[in-house]
């Protein structure tokens, strides 16, 4: 079992494997988990970034992740 919490708070996520942490999540985000993501792959490194993207879609959170692959980290986050 993923510690959620624990995941979340580790500089090096992405050997984790996204649908396991999804499934532990109950497949959803709370709004504060979303902005930590959209923040981490603000900041992260390009494998860092896809682990994010390929979680957010795994989610059906397709636009969330449309927004944060062309840059508009502020539109997103305005809506939290």
């Amino acid at each position: 079992m993923i510690d959620i919490e624990h995941l979340e708070n580790r500089k090096d996520f992405t050997h984790y494997d996204y649908h396991k942490y999804n499934k532990a999540n109950g497949y959803g985000l709370s709004n504060r988990q979303l902005k930590q993501w959209i923040l981490r792959h603000k900041d992260g490194t390009p494998k860092q970034r896809e682990w994010i993207e390929n979680m957010l879609t795994d989610i059906n959170f397709h636009y969330e992740c449309g927004l944060i692959c062309n840059g508009k980290y502020d539109e997103i986050l305005r809506g939290l």
